[in-house]
């Protein structure tokens, strides 16, 4: 089961900038996979950590509603929505993005949320870690997941009245009935405050202070989804980097090639874009000289993966298959 993380504030506070820098740290010490959930209507997340998202689970559940009397023959509504969560999926480099989207609206959305927060827990039980990036009033919390949350992060400034604005929030968990383990609280953008008189006021509002955070103007470097794209065309996360390093190896040439294809896809980069960097991997990895292929040239091969780049399909069933063959080789 993963190990929840949420981040909660009032607007302006900094909590989404935290939240991305929970999530891009643990990503670097390459902890096991993250699940980054955004959980704020007004979603924003997916601009801090530089990943494009196209559809929310907002998105989804009003397309079902719409279309519920139109399925597919033989498709339920379970189906629908698992395959949806899936569209909505944002995959990345030790990082996959999931956003809740807007609200509900004044329609029946009980059977719709029960069916979503089925799938959305067995989706989370494939990642070490879930970091969500909530609203001030948590709701999200209760509709996204069952799960308990492992430690609440809640985000405040050093002033009287977002102390207490953050206690409410904290009043909130209560009043929802929600599992937090552990409940902290931390003080962004701090700036020669004095200690003495900061610690007066969180006292009063009862809460555990974890931390606090100076004010930094380049605390976190914002990427632009072309900085993103490029930070990744090397993949330094487990199962592609050892494809990546080591090159391939007879008996797994295609599932190779399929999962850096699927990759470059993933990332952004163009067809035309993606065929030469593969072509270059398998020159200079040394697997093109390893032989084993029916194609005649490095070229035809990647052609031969097309379809791949076209379907969108994803990598890392077929990276970790291609690992597993070069480390029984090693």
């Amino acid at each position: 089961m993963a190990f929840t993380i949420a981040v909660a504030g009032k607007g302006g506070t900094g909590k989404t900038t935290l939240a991305g820098m929970i999530i891009r740290l643990l990503a670097e010490r390459d902890e096991g996979p993250v699940l980054a959930v955004d959980a704020d209507a007004n979603a924003n997340l997916n601009v801090v950590l530089g990943m494009e998202l196209e559809k929310t689970i907002g998105d989804l559940r009003e397309e079902l509603l719409d279309d519920i009397r139109n399925l597919p023959p033989g498709m339920t509504k379970d189906t629908y929505l698992e395959l949806g969560i899936e569209e909505c999926l944002v995959e990345g480099q030790g990082v996959d993005l999931l956003a809740m989207g807007h609200g509900e609206g004044q329609r029946c959305y009980c059977a719709v949320n029960h069916v979503l927060r089925r799938y959305l827990d067995k989706l989370s039980d494939a990642y070490r870690y879930v970091v969500m990036d909530n609203e001030a009033g948590l709701e999200h919390i209760s509709r996204a997941t069952t799960q308990d949350v492992d430690v609440l992060l809640t985000v405040a400034i050093d002033t009287p009245v977002a102390l207490q604005s953050a206690a409410r929030i904290h009043d909130l968990i209560d009043q929802l009935d929600l599992h937090v383990a552990q409940r902290f609280l931390v003080i962004n953008n701090v700036n020669g405050t004095d200690r003495g008189r900061l610690d007066e006021h969180v006292a009063k509002t009862g809460l555990e202070l974890l931390g606090v955070i100076p004010r930094d103007e380049g605390v976190l470097e914002l990427l632009t989804p072309e900085q993103r794209r490029e930070e990744v065309s090397e993949p330094t996360f487990e199962p592609l980097k050892t494809v990546y390093e080591r090159g391939s190896v007879p008996g797994c040439h295609d599932n190779a090639v399929f999962a850096l294809v699927a990759w470059y896809e993933m990332v952004g980069f163009s067809w035309e874009e993606t065929r030469e960097k593969v072509v270059e991997w398998l020159h200079e990895s040394g697997t093109w000289a390893r032989g084993g292929f029916e194609e005649a040239t490095p070229e035809e091969l990647v052609d031969s993966k097309r379809h791949v780049y076209d379907a969108g399909y994803g990598w890392k069933e077929k990276a970790e298959a291609a690992k597993r063959v070069i480390d029984r080789t090693a």
